[in-house]
């Protein structure tokens, strides 16, 4: 599906801020959708990709072909987010829902918790050559 493009008129309904920190939205078609156009939509369902929105204007057929060629070159995570936003997001939920005043805010208790993952690997590395202190 990496070189299918979906270009529909849509209405850009509502926004709302995800507790991990993404955004989730909402568009729906103004008009009725065969069962043709929903089966075309549907197969994008659980796919990454990219968002392009203009307000009432229509793309032009060069700059579809720009779109193509981007969609392309581009590379998106098959898994969705990385790693590094996965262990962010578990870390911020944690954090949010921790009872303890004495945390600080979401960076302060995010740079602990990396502090302390990462003195925890070093715990596993071997001893430092010839007295160089470690990272």
């Amino acid at each position: 599906m990496a070189d299918k493009i979906l270009v529909r008129q849509v209405d850009f309904l509502r926004s709302s801020r995800r507790v991990d920190g993404s955004i989730s939205m909402t568009q729906e078609t103004p008009k009725e959708a065969t069962n043709e156009d929903f089966a075309e939509i549907d197969r994008f369902t659980r796919s990454s990709g990219i968002m392009i929105y203009r307000i009432g204007e229509v793309v032009s057929v060069a700059e579809m072909k720009g779109l193509k060629a981007l969609a392309e070159k581009t590379k998106l995570a098959k898994e969705g987010a990385s790693f590094s936003e996965r262990l962010r997001a578990v870390i911020f939920i944690r954090w949010k829902e921790s009872r303890d005043p004495n945390k600080g805010g979401a960076d302060e208790y995010y740079a602990m918790r990396m502090d302390q993952l990462i003195n925890d690997e070093k715990g596993f590395l071997p001893p430092p050559e010839h007295g160089r202190p470690r990272n």
